[in-house]
Order: C-alpha cells, then sequence, then structure tokens
C-alpha cells in the first residue's frame, strides 16, 4: 500500500511513499506522519491511499505521529477549498485548520493527570461530606482526567489528593490523544453585514462594473507582467509619460535595448533612462523564524526545479518568494522605528537630498519597518 503525502512545507505536491510492514493499519487518510525528504526529515499528512504510484523507488514513511487521524475527510476537503479559493497550496490550509500544538511531533504535549478509581481490599476509609461527594464522582466513573473531576466537583488538586492518600484512587500521567474539534460547533459562513457606507461603496462598484458591461468593455482576463508592459506601452503614448522626467521614452526596461549586467553590484541589472524600484527595510521588519521558514522552502524548490527556469517556473517562484516576502514586510514587525515622525522624517529628507542632482524621486512610500522607493538615476 502506498501513502501520498503533503508536507509541511509549501510545495504545491503530493509525495508517494510505501507503507513499512510494521505501520500497515496505522496509516490511513488524515494520519500525521514523519517522512524523508532529501536529506531532511519532515511531518506531513496523509491525504490518500493507493495500490500503485507512477514513481520509482518509493521511500517508505518513518513514523506515525499520534494514534487517530486528526485531518478528516471534512477537514481535508475545507482545506482543498480554502487552498482553490485563496490560491495557497494546500499544505499552507492544512496549517491553518490544524492547531499548532497538535502538529507536534513530541508526545509530552499530551500528558495530562488522570485520576482512577483503585479496588478496595477491606472496609473503606471514612470520609467527610466533601470528600464522599469527590468518591462518588470517581466511582461512577471509574477512571477521568483530574482537570475535568475538579470541574465536576468544583473542588481541589489538594482534596483529591486526600483520597490518594486514603488509598481509594491513584492519580498519575497519561499519554491522551487530543481532538482539536471535540468542543467546536463548525457553522456554515454567513453574509458579513455590511454598515452604510460599505453597502454604498458597494452599490456604486456594481453600477460601475454594470455600466462598462453595457458600454461593450470586456472585463480583463488577466494581468500582464511588468517585463510585457512595454509592448502595451509602444502602442500607446500616452503610456510612455512619466512623473520622474520630461521626457516621452517609457521609464520601464524595454527587453530589445541593450542591457549591462552585475553580479556584484546594485542594481543588477542596468538600462538607460529607466525607472528603478527599490525597497529596503529594518533589520527586524520579518521575523527570525519566519525568515529561516522562507530561506529553507527557498533552498528546496529551488534545488527540485534546477535552472534553467520556464515562464511557468518563475511566475511560481515570483509567487512563492517575491510575493511572499512582501507580505512579510507588509505584516508590520519588528520596532517599526519609521512610524515616528522623527526617525521616518531623517529618511525622507535623505531621499531628497539629491533629488534633480544625482537623481529623480518618483512617488515613494515610508512604511513603519520598509521604504519603497522608485528613483531614476541621472545622466
Amino acid at each position: 500500500m502506498i501513502a501520498r503525502v503533503t508536507m509541511e512545507i509549501a510545495l504545491r505536491r503530493e509525495y508517494d511513499y510505501l507503507i513499512p510492514p510494521e505501520l500497515e493499519g496505522r496509516v490511513e487518510v488524515g494520519t500525521r506522519v514523519k517522512v524523508p525528504f532529501g536529506p531532511r526529515q519532515v511531518m506531513g499528512s496523509v491525504t490518500a491511499l493507493v495500490e500503485q504510484s507512477p514513481h520509482p523507488n518509493l521511500r517508505p514513511i518513518l513514523k506515525v505521529v499520534g494514534t487517530q487521524p486528526l485531518v478528516t475527510p471534512h477537514i481535508l476537503k475545507l482545506a482543498r477549498w480554502i487552498g482553490g479559493y485563496y490560491c495557497c497550496p494546500v499544505e499552507m490550509a492544512l496549517k491553518s485548520v490544524l492547531p499548532e500544538v497538535v502538529r507536534k511531533e513530541k508526545e509530552g504535549w499530551r500528558e495530562r493527570l488522570f485520576v482512577r478509581a483503585l479496588p478496595l481490599s477491606g472496609e473503606r476509609p471514612k470520609l467527610t461530606r466533601r470528600q464522599q461527594d469527590i468518591w462518588n464522582i470517581i466511582e461512577e466513573w471509574r477512571e477521568l482526567p483530574l482537570r475535568e473531576l475538579l470541574e465536576l466537583a468544583e473542588t481541589t488538586a489538594d482534596t483529591v489528593r486526600k483520597l490518594e492518600d486514603k488509598g481509594l484512587i491513584s492519580i498519575g500521567s497519561q499519554i491522551s490523544e487530543r481532538d482539536p474539534y471535540a468542543n467546536e460547533h463548525i457553522l456554515p459562513t454567513q453574509p458579513l453585514a455590511l454598515n452604510p457606507d460599505q453597502a454604498a461603496a458597494l452599490e456604486q462598484i456594481i453600477k460601475a462594473l454594470n455600466a462598462r458591461g453595457a458600454a461593450g468593455v470586456q472585463p480583463a482576463d488577466k494581468v500582464l507582467p511588468a517585463s510585457r508592459r512595454q509592448d502595451e506601452q509602444a502602442g500607446n503614448p500616452a503610456l510612455c509619460r512619466q512623473d520622474v522626467g520630461s521626457t516621452l521614452v517609457s521609464p520601464f526596461f524595454n527587453r530589445e535595448a541593450e542591457v549591462h549586467k552585475y553580479s556584484a553590484w546594485l542594481p543588477h541589472w542596468r538600462q538607460e533612462n529607466k525607472l528603478y524600484f527599490v525597497t529596503f527595510r529594518l533589520n527586524d521588519s520579518v521575523a527570525q523564524a519566519e525568515l529561516r521558514r522562507w530561506r529553507e522552502e527557498k533552498e528546496i524548490w529551488e534545488t527540485l526545479h534546477p535552472k534553467p527556469w520556464s515562464d511557468k517556473d518563475w511566475a511560481e517562484h515570483h509567487q512563492r518568494f517575491t510575493e511572499r516576502m512582501e507580505q512579510l514586510l507588509d505584516a508590520g514587525f519588528g520596532s517599526c522605528a519609521l512610524a515616528n515622525p522623527n526617525i521616518g522624517g531623517l529618511v525622507e529628507h535623505a531621499l531628497k537630498h539629491f533629488d534633480e542632482d544625482r537623481y529623480r524621486l518618483g512617488d515613494y512610500v515610508l512604511m513603519p519597518n520598509h521604504v519603497h522607493w522608485p528613483v531614476q538615476p541621472g545622466g
């Protein structure tokens, strides 16, 4: 039998692994597993069981994590819907529907204290009324988590310990599989109520779209990448105007013109009279854990996709890593020192210092932890 596994790293693919004999019967759809991936061992979830695989030399699953599958068919269906609707990998959607605490490999987080009733030998010790009430609950349940007993009996752990001292119960730790949805009632999403301003804005948008449709204006079926907008601008001189200079020559990259490439100096690609979009950020603007994860996933992806890349590969690389880094930057992490008017003012003054002297400055944006700076170098 072969298990199809989705990793906890964003690869947008599922991988086939052999189920070794010692794990047969324990692996099913939704089971959390640990598998080899290149030189690493990573966590993942089984999304399907198949009899055959088109891939030869499959590697075996290393370990089953937990005693019950946490990704039920309904949860897997939800994760696939989330991935399709929000254009994100299924593995990222699965991480969002499973709490982090149940995604851990170690079993220590599932340890809980349990109270167990012991067989009586001889006469039962004399109990106070409070102890008797607690004993009645334990005798009925025979075994239950200590925390639940404290809530049911509205008592304290010290009172329960006295029953242990009398030899009526034992209290010990036990590995307890946690069901992240045990106390959840999942309801269908209801339409969001709009406030008056939002309702008015939506009405105006719908009217504008309907007016364009009535006039025969077709909606755009795609957004051209920056490298192709040059072709569109060539047929429309109005698009060639630029705010940072006085010439009508397009400030955007021209694939047909001469390009000077440098490996150690910025900008790496240089073209005369072009506009450069520069972004620089504060050192703490991205959480170190997120940055490490981004670098690891980028390294894995580039290992699996050796160059030269196709247009599809370039687009995927841009979406996975360039756009994701932009999202991390926009999260507002770190000290956000540029939000301080004094510090932000110093940076703004520095940007303007050589404007119209060494370069022409475009419409820049100072964010709390990074800066977007369009600039056209002087001749």
